[in-house]
């Protein structure tokens, strides 16, 4: 019987919603590490309400300019694996349209040790929303709508 080829995780970049999902990416992740590994730490962003103007939010949208995103993505997950040393990063934004609770954004990181794995998941999630160019729009219950430029 051939051997079963092991799965591979998507590139970090920007995904339709719905088309990747958390068990999944966490499945190969698990699947997938080396024997080295000694911690895996994610982060899931997701859509709240209140909204950054403080009015309850029906939903909001996310558009980006998919390649500008991907490639900065893609960068910061290289820069970060290089300087602590990670077996992987990867960073999967969604965009669409969102209602509160729904996720946003998963961010992946897997080490040799947890001190590395936490501080490098720390930047990545600091990085992501700054450099990735993402637009944010929020629609409130009372139908009015704002750009979110944070």
């Amino acid at each position: 019987m051939p051997k079963e080829t092991p799965p591979k995780l998507p590139a970090s970049g920007v995904y339709r919603k719905g088309s990747l999902s958390y068990e999944g990416i966490m499945s190969t992740v698990l699947r997938t590490t080396e024997d080295s590994t000694g911690a895996v730490a994610t982060y899931v962003g997701l859509t709240k309400s209140p909204g950054f103007a403080g009015k309850k939010v029906e939903e909001l949208q996310i558009g980006t300019e998919h390649e500008y995103s991907a490639r900065a993505f893609r960068r910061i997950c290289d820069e970060v694996k290089k300087k602590f040393g990670l077996h992987l990063a990867v960073i999967y934004h969604y965009e669409g349209s969102f209602r509160p609770g729904e996720i946003l954004v998963i961010v992946v990181v897997a080490g040799k040790a947890r001190p590395e794995t936490f501080s490098a998941l720390q930047e990545l999630v600091s990085r992501f929303k700054p450099e990735g160019h993402l637009r944010k729009k929020e629609v409130y219950e009372d139908g009015e709508s704002e750009w979110i430029e944070k």
